[in-house]
């Protein structure tokens, strides 16, 4: 059982028994378990905090973008659950101005960069999301850092001067692996007098 389960649910079951729960598996969340050893994930860490809300709670910002598919997200990052409904996680572009409006700038472009590249999205599809929310909190903060994205980015740098002012920011993308620069290989060694 790799994915996170709730133990009650196993023992009413009869897959586990109370001995193999205790010794095979340890919690995660208040009565959410995962294999001992498991190593925590964006995405394993965003299921746990959904199953502990008995599957009643919305998943927002990292945690949303994780199960869309993003990646590069930080396993120690804690699951984001923001109230009860049906649905497990906002839609990708909902995601998407969430973290705009949350994140500075640069974490902002580098996370829904990594989303609206696994989503598929379109950057006026995220635009269109952060007008439908004009009033929300860091939405002017959020439009500027939608403005930015770049789906195809594969690496974002930006260079700071020592105020912490952009001196420039730098996006690389490839249209496909077939054309990323591959490492070349070092001239054979030659043997010395």
């Amino acid at each position: 059982m790799e994915e996170p389960f709730i133990g009650s649910e196993a023992l009413k079951a009869g897959v586990l028994t109370r001995h193999e729960l205790r010794t095979r598996f340890v919690a995660v969340h208040h009565d959410v378990y995962v294999t001992k050893g498991t190593r925590p994930t964006a995405v394993l860490r965003a299921k746990a905090c959904w199953l502990r809300s008995r599957r009643r709670g919305v998943l927002a910002g990292f945690s949303a973008s994780a199960l869309h598919g993003a990646r590069w997200i930080d396993s120690r990052v804690p699951a984001y659950i923001i109230d009860s409904n049906r649905r497990s996680a906002r839609g990708p572009t909902r995601t998407a101005v969430d973290l705009a409006c949350k994140l500075p700038e640069d974490d902002a472009l580098a996370a829904i960069d990594a989303l609206a590249r696994a989503a598929r999205l379109k950057v006026a599809d995220i635009a269109v999301a952060a007008e439908q929310h004009r009033s929300r909190r860091g939405i002017k903060q959020a439009r500027a850092s939608i403005a930015l994205v770049d789906p195809g980015a594969v690496i974002r740098v930006t260079a700071r001067d020592t105020e912490g002012g952009v001196l420039s920011r730098v996006a690389r993308a490839w249209a496909s692996r077939a054309e990323e620069p591959r490492p070349r290989p070092l001239p054979p060694k030659t043997q010395g007098p």
